[in-house]
């Protein structure tokens, strides 16, 4: 299982969104977007997960977890061991 956290990639440019937005929603909206922006501003080059991957294929006995980048094990343990502080931490980058 290939694990990684942000990278510089297309998939925000390749999502789609709902054509009728709720304008009740467009405070939080703009928000979340600014948000991915500078999480992809920052983000990694993809290389290594290419890179990670390549290595994982050819290994003949890899790790079952394989964790790429800046900050994905952190994420990874939070979400599963202390879920409300990362909640916390997002709602508070959001509110920036």
């Amino acid at each position: 299982m290939i694990e990684p956290a942000a990278f510089k990639t297309n998939i925000i440019n390749n999502s789609s969104a709902a054509v009728n937005k709720i304008v009740d929603y467009n405070s939080l909206r703009n928000k979340i977007q600014k948000f991915s922006d500078e999480l992809l501003d920052k983000a990694e080059d993809p290389k290594l997960v290419v890179d990670k991957i390549l290595k994982v294929v050819q290994t003949d006995n890899p790790q079952f977890r394989n964790i790429v980048g800046k900050g994905t094990s952190i994420l990874i343990n939070l979400q599963h061991f202390a879920y409300e502080l990362l909640e916390k931490n997002v709602l508070k980058q959001l509110n920036k």
